[in-house]
C-alpha cells in the first residue's frame, strides 16, 4: 500500500514539473515578446516570431526535462 501511494506521489510530482516547464515556456515567450520590448525598445528592437513557431519545441523540452 506504501509503495502504491509512493509510486501515485511520484507520478503526480513528475506530472507537476512538467506542467511547470510548459508554463514557464509560454512565460518566457510572453515576456520576451511583449513585456521586454516595451520596458527596454533599445535592446529588443525586435518582437518573436509567433507563438505557433515556437510550439513544435515545447514537447521537446519536455522529453529534455523529463529525462
Amino acid at each position: 500500500m506504501l509503495k502504491e501511494r509512493a509510486r501515485i506521489l511520484a507520478v503526480a510530482i513528475f506530472s507537476l514539473d512538467l506542467l511547470l516547464v510548459s508554463a514557464a515556456f509560454l512565460c518566457a515567450y510572453g515576456l520576451r515578446h511583449v513585456v521586454l520590448p516595451w520596458m527596454a525598445p533599445e535592446t529588443f528592437p525586435s518582437r518573436l516570431h509567433s507563438l505557433t513557431d515556437y510550439l513544435p519545441l515545447l514537447p521537446l523540452a519536455l522529453v529534455i526535462w523529463g529525462g
